[in-house]
């Protein structure tokens, strides 16, 4: 595993139900989250959670030297999970058959977005997108709108996750710009300084971004 001193460490990957072992990350998780997995309502959500956890459990047990089944999370004020006193930061995002993990020493955030064609960009833009960043989507042909909402959307969800203050920012708070080349971040909120946000490339019909401190 490359050195997380200089860069964030980010896995990309499917997961494909059809040709993963769930059984064989089961004895990785913990009590509560077995009783999280049962929570799900079908067995396709319940196998996708598993996958998800284990896959997280085990990339963090080799970076660590740990077994992944003797990981033990702590959770922030937000919902966060941590690892206490290990000396390394870490997200996990998941969309529809993908699952993007970020790996750092220093706070990060990843998210991934599977694309809906049915949605409409410019309404949900108008809630919860800056003024500059609307202005960018409305500049943008009418093909490209449902990829750039969705650059914004990753690049933001990045950003709330590295903070770890959940649902309590406001995405308008965070702002954007991608117009002129790689994603910058013009303004965060509080907690935020020091983070930068790139892209990352990802399949078809997704979209991917992490965010992480850079590094002057």
């Amino acid at each position: 595993m490359a050195s997380m001193k200089e860069n964030p460490y980010v896995l990309t990957g499917p997961l494909d139900l059809r040709n993963c072992d769930v059984a064989r990350y089961l004895p990785y998780l913990s009590d509560d989250e077995h009783e999280k997995q049962q929570r799900f309502r079908t067995q396709a959500l319940q196998d996708h959670y598993v996958l998800s956890r284990g896959i997280l459990r085990e990339t963090l047990g080799q970076a660590l030297g740990r077994a992944p089944e003797r990981l033990t999370f702590a959770y922030g004020e937000h919902g966060k999970p941590y690892l206490p006193d290990r000396g390394i930061e870490f997200n996990l995002s998941h969309s529809h058959d993908y699952l993007l993990i970020g790996l750092s020493d220093q706070p990060i955030g990843v998210d991934v977005e599977h694309e809906r064609a049915s949605l409409e960009p410019m309404s949900l833009a108008q809630r919860f997108f800056a003024d500059s960043e609307i202005a960018w989507l409305e500049s943008l042909p009418e093909s490209d709108v449902l990829r750039g909402f969705y650059q914004l959307w990753v690049c933001k969800e990045a950003v709330i996750k590295a903070i770890g203050v959940g649902l309590n920012a406001s995405l308008k708070d965070i702002e954007i710009a991608i117009e002129d080349g790689p994603a910058r971040l013009l303004n965060t909120p509080e907690n935020g300084e020091g983070l930068c946000v790139q892209l990352i490339d990802a399949p078809v019909g997704y979209h991917a971004a992490v965010c992480f401190t850079h590094r002057f």
